[in-house]
């Protein structure tokens, strides 16, 4: 649903955004999950011309801030990656697979603990880039057109951006991101 508002908030403004989703309400949407947006839709779409939209994001978190303890990273990188995965049913249990595979592969190349740490990160996120690109892609049978085929292939870009933007997930960007590099880095 967030999708489909963004979309039309920055095809038509505010009132397409809102359009949109009524639309649908009842047949693509849950009624009443439209009925919540619609209650906020002013606060909610006037974030989305904020000139630091992360900023703006992290500003509205109520307080206490959530943190989390360094003892738990892996947890929520493995949280970030199952939620990722849900983006095609074919991806169940993808991200986290990916993980185990490149934690043994460091393993096996002797490299230090720390080491393999960031290795199992960076591929329980490796996908994360997924979310950028609409599911109605990942789950269209036959073949994709030009377009949407150039869509898949910037979700690797997108693993970039997205957790570039993150000071805790920035040291992973690079190397989550180039999980479709040839070892030439001409992938």
């Amino acid at each position: 649903m967030a999708e489909q508002i963004v979309i039309g908030h920055f095809a038509g403004g505010d009132g397409e955004g809102k359009e949109v989703v009524e639309r649908r309400a009842g047949g693509h949407l849950d009624p009443d999950i439209v009925a919540e947006f619609l209650r906020y839709s002013d606060d909610i779409l006037g974030a989305l011309d904020a000139p630091g939209m992360l900023a703006t994001a992290v500003a509205a978190e109520p307080e206490p801030a959530a943190t989390i303890d360094p003892s738990d990273i892996q947890r929520a990188y493995r949280a970030l990656a199952i939620f990722t995965d849900l983006k095609g049913t074919h991806l169940i249990g993808h991200s986290p697979h990916v993980a185990e595979l490149a934690a043994s592969a460091a393993h096996m190349l002797g490299m230090p603990e720390t080491a393999v740490s960031e290795v199992q990160a960076a591929a329980l996120l490796h996908d994360v880039g997924r979310t950028a690109v609409s599911s109605a892609i990942w789950e269209r049978a036959g073949t994709l057109g030009p377009a949407d085929l150039e869509r898949v292939r910037l979700h690797s870009y997108w693993t970039e951006r997205i957790l570039a933007r993150c000071p805790a997930l920035k040291p992973l960007a690079r190397t989550a991101a180039a999980h479709h590099q040839r070892l030439d880095g001409s992938g």
